[in-house]
């Protein structure tokens, strides 16, 4: 015998979602759960991936557990349990259709009920966004001012935006496929007060950069070590899945490489090519960005150093920002219930 009980869920879209959730918020946030990972307080999940080929499509699932003891600052425990399917269909600009597309569903951790549903492409978007700007915070030259962003797609966008929260960057540099792209982005910064041009190369937008951003569906390798020099951090953010590529591999071996899960640079991130080709072995990933958070381990040792941070996306990112959201939601009463 079962119970035919229906179950309130809460439903929130991109627009109220958005409306709750600052870079400067998330920042906060996914720097936490970063630390309680390094504390073994969070609980990953492996990743599951599908490619459709004929669609140019990468199907994804990711999920996890947060038990945080110690709370949030609040002194509050937070116990924080969902998945998020994600997906990017490259055939979908033909149809004048959205590449990215994600929802999240939360899990009641006391009863095992689904509590919550949530367009995630706002949330994956800031939470990847966060990372670059904490890993920039903690890896980057000190005195970093200018940035080179490759990919001038919403997550190039992100990134920047979030990067503006934690360091002065006074020029920015854009490369994209598409010089239109590039353009458009540079004239949307330029009148936001920031000194931003577009690039016609990649070897030109990281010329004098301090810190490169690579945001792009490469699978192969756009940032080539012969362009790169002592003294830089780079944030490789598209490499996502195991037919992406955007950092050569030869640079990767050159490069002090922090990540954000190993076992997922390993087989989706910019770990995998150098080490099927032999040019590192495991031990090159120096750490993850979690133990730097925690103060496990140091962040940035000196001004020349060339550092790499590998983000192929992590499921405690999305919990909790959604867990956050949440609440916020619940708060101003925003979004629907419904029974199911």
């Amino acid at each position: 015998m079962h119970s035919s009980m229906s179950i309130p869920m809460l439903v929130l879209n991109d627009t109220e979602i958005h409306s709750l959730l600052s870079f400067k918020c998330a920042i906060e946030l996914v720097e936490s759960a970063f630390a309680a990972d390094a504390r073994h307080e969070v609980t990953t999940l492996p990743v599951i991936s599908h490619l459709i080929e004929r669609f140019q499509a990468n199907f994804v699932v990711k999920a996890g557990h947060i038990e945080l003891s110690s709370g949030l600052g609040s002194g509050r425990a937070v116990e924080v349990l969902g998945l998020k399917a994600g997906s990017f269909w490259g055939s979908n600009s033909k149809r004048g259709l959205p590449s990215h597309n994600a929802v999240m569903v939360m899990i009641e951790p006391e009863t095992g009920r689904p509590c919550a549903l949530l367009a995630a492409n706002t949330l994956t978007t800031v939470r990847t966004a966060a990372a670059g700007a904490i890993a920039s915070k903690y890896l980057a030259p000190k005195r970093s001012r200018s940035v080179a962003i490759l990919g001038a797609g919403e997550q190039g966008q992100a990134q920047l935006e979030a990067l503006l929260e934690v360091k002065l960057i006074e020029r920015a540099c854009v490369w994209d496929i598409s010089a239109d792209a590039a353009r458009a982005y540079a004239e949307f910064w330029s009148k936001q007060g920031l000194r931003t041009e577009a690039s016609p190369s990649v070897k030109d937008a990281v010329r004098d950069a301090q810190i490169i951003v690579t945001a792009t569906p490469a699978r192969s390798p756009i940032l080539k070590s012969e362009y790169v020099t002592r003294g830089v951090h780079i944030n490789a953010v598209g490499s996502d899945s195991n037919k992406k590529q955007e950092i050569q591999a030869q640079l990767v071996a050159r490069c002090r490489t922090i990540v954000d899960k190993r076992e997922q640079s390993i087989s989706i991130g910019e770990m995998r090519v150098p080490l099927q080709q032999g040019l590192v072995n495991e031990a090159h990933i120096e750490g993850e960005l979690g133990e730097i958070c925690a103060g496990l381990k140091p962040g940035r040792r000196s001004d020349d150093e060339l550092t790499l941070f590998d983000s192929s996306g992590v499921s405690f990112q999305d919990l909790i920002v959604a867990d956050y959201v949440i609440r916020a939601a619940t708060e101003q009463k925003l979004g629907q219930h419904i029974l199911v």
